[in-house]
């Protein structure tokens, strides 16, 4: 199951808590610091995945297509995952990332209520995926305290200050394509921490990757 959940109101959120194995976030705590990633991600992460209880971007072109990539085997695993705010993923793209659908949904809120959304959605899933709107300095402060609060995995994809781990995503290549015409073979893109080091990966969706492997170039 994949679904696009348009929320009008804000009371309308008891929809995503009553979702079939949903969890919130709180009931998430463990002694693991780190939600798991693809093995071809795990390196540009200090903890070798997904730090639970911190902020983390991802910026670039192609940051959404990393993001999506990065919170697969969490789901796989069963944790909840929401993005906000990001368009309507297609559903092929959500699977050829290997997105299990049945612990992924993604919320359209009014431009005003995105500030609560947010807040609601950090109480509910264990990952949420977003590109933030502007927010007042006591606002980012009451949401770090939160995200760390229950233990989630908050995903933002621009700039945001005061984040733990930051990956830039760039130089992206695509293979088999040459001036507008072919089929696309490959397609990978540069993905840095500054404080751990860098990888190429080759992203699911070309003729040529893996169906549903995010792999090292």
């Amino acid at each position: 199951m994949f679904d696009t959940v348009g929320v009008s109101a804000l009371r309308d959120f008891h929809k995503l808590r009553s979702l079939p194995g949903v969890r919130t976030a709180g009931d998430l705590a463990t002694s693991r610091p780190v939600f798991p990633v693809p093995g071809a991600l795990s390196s540009v992460f200090s903890r070798g995945g997904l730090r639970r209880g911190d902020i983390t971007q991802i910026v670039g072109t192609h940051g959404f297509s990393v993001a999506l990539a990065v919170v697969s085997q969490a789901t796989q695993e069963r944790h909840w995952c929401a993005s906000l705010g990001v368009g309507v993923p297609a559903v092929a793209a959500l699977s050829d990332f290997n997105i299990a659908l049945d612990h992924y949904v993604n919320v359209a809120v009014e431009p005003g209520d995105t500030v609560q959304a947010l807040s609601i959605l950090i109480d509910t899933f264990a990952i949420v995926i977003t590109q933030p709107v502007q927010m007042s300095p006591g606002q980012r402060s009451r949401l770090h305290s939160k995200v760390r609060e229950k233990n989630m995995s908050l995903i933002v994809l621009r700039d945001f200050p005061h984040t733990g781990e930051k990956l830039t995503v760039s130089e992206p290549q695509w293979e088999g394509i040459d001036y507008g015409s072919g089929h696309l073979t490959g397609y990978s893109v540069h993905v840095a921490n500054p404080a751990v080091g860098s990888v190429r990966i080759e992203l699911p969706g070309a003729e040529r990757a893996s169906s549903q492997v995010i792999r090292l170039v």
